[in-house]
Parts: C-alpha cells; structure tokens; sequence
C-alpha cells in the first residue's frame, strides 16, 4: 500500500524533561514568533491525516496544534524518545487506516515539508523498512518513517528494554535518506539563547 495523505499519522515528539532549557516545556517556547512545536507542526501537517503530540505536560497547550496528545506511559518518569513513539504506534494499531507514522522531535524548526515528502517517497520505494534521514554526518535518528510493517519488532524492542532508537534503526536495515545538502535543517534549539537569537 502507497503511504499518503490519507494514511499516515504524524507524531511530535515534545515529551523531554527540557533540562538544558532551565526546565521550562521546550515546545512551547517562542522561537521567531511561534511556538517551537508550531513549526514542526506546520510542515508536517501537509503529509498526514492525522496528527499527534507526545507530550508529559500542558496537553490543553499542545492541543491547539495536533488532533490528540498523548503522554509517553502511565509513569511520571521521562521515559526518552522511543516511549513517546511506542504509545502512539499503539494509539494508531485499532486504526486500519493509518499505515505509517512520520516522527520528529519539536526542536528542529528549520525541517520542511519537501523533506517530509521526500521521507514519503523513500518509504514508498521500501515498504516494509523504516526510513531515517541522515545529514551528512550522523543518522537523525527521530527523524524517521515507520510503515506498519515495522511497529511490532519496535513495540517489542522497547518492552525488551532496548530503548535507543538509533540501535533499533541500525538493527533493523533502516534505509537511510540523504540530507547531507540541506544537513542545517536538523540544527536543533536546546537554550533559551538560540530561540532568542
């Protein structure tokens, strides 16, 4: 099945405990003007039908810029990046609609919609492998696409206690996508400083 506009979910990851930003919910900080989770809101919005936020606090906030918001678990702990994704996989498991899950974390508001589109694309051309963007350097980790097909060796990985991502990626032959001309879209704002610079 091609993943589209009509089946794939996107999902924000805004569940961090933000300890470089003196605690304060990173998503929710101005940068430019808007809130930083606006942003990646905004140019993931054009890929999917549906759209998700994984957030451990202020959910009436983040409300305003995605269909649902989900807390990473039950716990209070911080649990890391790849609980915020294994709770939503689960949130779109009962749909038969949702075939895929386009992933990014809420403080790298330079990504694009073109990027996410040519996500899509390389998904299409693999469908039953995760694609990850890689800028040139270093794999984007929580930059990726998870096509259904992928979601039970992740789900299971995670409730095993192997919660890297970029281990899960490796492992399971992730089909790289290129960034490496536009690599400073991944740039990401993690103090107060940057958003005001």
């Amino acid at each position: 099945m091609q993943l589209d506009t009509s089946n794939l979910a996107g999902l924000i990851l805004a569940g961090g405990a933000s300890r470089r930003m003196q605690g304060l919910d990173k998503g929710l900080q101005a940068y430019q003007g808007r809130a930083l989770v606006a942003w990646t809101a905004m140019a993931m919005q054009p890929c999917v039908c549906d759209l998700i936020i994984s957030a451990n606090r202020n959910h009436e906030q983040y409300a305003q810029f995605a269909r649902r918001v989900l807390h990473d678990s039950e716990s209070s702990a911080y649990l890391g990046p790849m609980a915020g994704i294994c709770r939503s996989i689960e949130g779109c498991v009962p749909s038969s609609t949702i075939q895929g899950l386009l992933v990014s974390p809420c403080d790298t508001p330079g990504v694009t919609t073109k990027l996410w589109q040519s996500l899509v694309s390389l998904a299409n051309a693999n469908p039953n492998s995760a694609v990850v963007c890689h800028n040139g350097e270093r794999l984007q980790s929580l930059h990726c696409l998870l096509p259904r097909p992928t979601w039970d060796s992740l789900l299971a990985s995670y409730a095993d206690g192997n919660r890297a991502m970029h281990r899960w990626l490796r492992k399971n032959g992730a089909v790289e996508l290129d960034c490496s001309d536009h690599a400073t879209e991944f740039q990401n704002l993690n103090y107060l400083e940057e958003l005001r610079g």
